[in-house]
């Protein structure tokens, strides 16, 4: 019989160390830009080094053998210490090659003392048996950690089975579900019955499974609550207050959305300065609420749209943005769908068009080029995870929520992969031909046997590039004066910002082909270092 556990309970790695079950946790990266930051919290805390799991991850751009020796160095610098608890790879990127030459890199680290142990995150089930192949083979270390996004409805069954059958520690991350799940109904019954809120229900759902969740609060080094920061356009077909029908921008939709943003806040700000002494003044314009910080204030009260929804089309498009990971999609597309069903007014949508980061679509050759980001990190073709997110919107397709889906930046070759894979095919196609104007013959033909309608567009592959956020956010000249100009600075919110998704709507008249109501909504994370991973 295994002893009761309690909130000081710690499991036993294979390296010999432990980790807390619930516990003082720095959950930082090198994708997140906080390592410094969290170094520095660590050491004017006050606690001791041993009272904090301190755990890092080497992200895309440094996966190989002597890319994530460098990453470890580089990593110890930044956060100024001597050793990490936990360090993970990321994410599975770069081919097997590069793959197994990271985990050489951290077994070496290991021996060296530079971190205590050692892991992988996100990884799927076969990239775990490409791994446990090569360690038995001789190639060294032992799986500490697996760190994945689990909660009820992103349970993972499989990976958790293979890990723990292998004395693996399963880690959950996001166990909340991103705070998108708190009002369903299974919950509240739950919370009911025991006397426990929807958040506890879904940590004790998870430490049940023996899956620690050892980052919670630390107030001793920060206040960690990431807050979640969701800006909006309004919609873009008014003036004034009053609907202006008419035809839609030709800007590019990054320059359109940063644009629309930027005068979005401005006229909050201006309705506002005369009647308010409110400190700080961005509270005067904003809306803070258990989902996050509304950028500016919206009033879902009112209609948006004139007639019913029978009489128009409306055509939503989601923007995965780099460097964010995939097992983040769920609960993205969830968060962005809601916002706009709030905001027009209606039950469902009739197109849903998503885009995953890293794709450029090549009119010349009809094939899709992997294209850098502004890190200089490459955002390779995960095709498991874009299956994996097509799965979520299958479902919602299937709950009667989204018509029709539709995909991005797929030329023949990439269909023609995907497709087998699908339960619903998308019915749509939208490239970008940039300065061509002729679709390639083999993707029509492609496209027609399969009954795809080919669309084209003009967004824009990173429309929300990095620094954009802080950029229009910040205390700037053209800011809004909320964000602190840097993560520690002392003039606004400090800590870091990390945009995750951006999504465009547009509401057409039928029969008229009219526009009556566009716009965009986007969303950021915004916390310290020491993250309470109640995302």
């Amino acid at each position: 019989m295994t002893s009761p556990k309690t909130l000081q309970s710690t499991y036993r790695l294979h390296s010999g160390h432990e980790i807390p079950i619930l516990g003082y946790g720095v959950d930082s990266a090198i994708m997140y830009r906080n390592e410094k930051a969290c170094g520095r919290a660590i050491a004017k805390s006050g606690l001791d080094r041993s009272q904090i799991f301190f755990t890092t991850k080497i992200p895309p751009g440094s996966m190989g053998y002597e890319r994530t020796k460098r990453a470890v160095e580089s990593s110890l610098r930044e956060a100024g210490v001597d050793y990490f608890d936990l360090i993970l790879i990321h994410a599975p990127y770069g081919g097997k090659e590069d793959r197994l030459g990271s985990w050489r890199a951290l077994v070496e680290a290991q021996k060296a003392g530079k971190t205590k142990s050692i892991g992988v995150s996100n990884y799927g089930i076969h990239h775990l048996n490409e791994l446990e192949e090569y360690i038995q083979q001789g190639g060294g270390g032992a799986i500490d950690v697996g760190q994945y996004e689990i909660h009820p409805w992103c349970a993972r069954e499989d990976i958790v089975e293979w890990l723990q059958t292998r004395n693996i520690v399963v880690e959950a991350y996001s166990p909340l579900a991103h705070g998108t799940r708190m009002g369903e109904a299974v919950l509240k019954e739950l919370g009911k019955k025991y006397n426990k809120s929807p958040a506890q229900i879904m940590i004790r759902w998870c430490l049940q499974r023996t899956i620690p969740y050892p980052y919670h609060s630390l107030s001793a080094i920060h206040s960690t609550a990431t807050m979640k920061l969701i800006l909006s356009t309004s919609n873009l077909m008014t003036s004034g207050g009053h609907t202006v029908i008419r035809q839609a921008s030709t800007e590019k939709s990054n320059v359109e959305l940063i644009n629309s943003l930027r005068s979005n806040f401005q006229t909050a700000q201006q309705l506002s300065s005369a009647e308010t002494t409110t400190t700080p003044r961005y509270r005067a314009w904003t809306r803070e609420t258990e989902d996050g910080l509304y950028i500016p204030a919206i009033d879902f009260a009112q209609r948006g749209l004139a007639e019913e929804k029978a009489q128009y089309d409306i055509t939503v498009k989601l923007f995965y943005l780099p460097g964010i990971p995939a097992s983040r999609r769920c609960a993205h597309t969830r968060e962005a769908i809601d916002l706009v069903l709030k905001e027009l007014h209606v039950d469902s949508i009739d197109l849903l068009i998503v885009s995953f980061p890293g794709i450029l679509f090549d009119a010349e050759d009809d094939s899709e080029e992997e294209v850098e980001s502004d890190t200089g990190s490459e955002e390779p073709d995960d095709f498991d995870s874009m299956i994996r997110t097509w799965r979520v919107l299958e479902d919602l397709q299937e709950k009667g929520m989204i018509s029709q889906l539709g995909v991005a930046e797929f030329g023949s070759e990439r269909l023609a992969r995907f497709l087998p894979h699908t339960k619903v095919k998308p019915s749509v196609d939208q490239i970008n031909l940039k300065d061509c104007c002729v679709v390639p013959k083999s993707l029509i033909l492609y496209a027609k046997s399969e009954n795809i309608q080919l669309l084209t567009h003009n967004d824009c592959m990173d429309i929300l590039p990095i620094g954009t956020t802080r950029e229009l956010l910040g205390p700037g000249e053209k800011g809004a004066g909320i964000l602190a100009s840097t993560p520690d600075a002392d003039d606004g919110i400090q800590g870091d910002v990390e945009p995750q998704w951006v999504v465009k709507y547009t509401a057409v008249v039928k029969d008229r082909g009219v526009v009556e109501n566009k716009g965009y909504f986007a969303l950021a994370d915004m916390g310290t270092c020491v993250k309470a991973r109640q995302e």
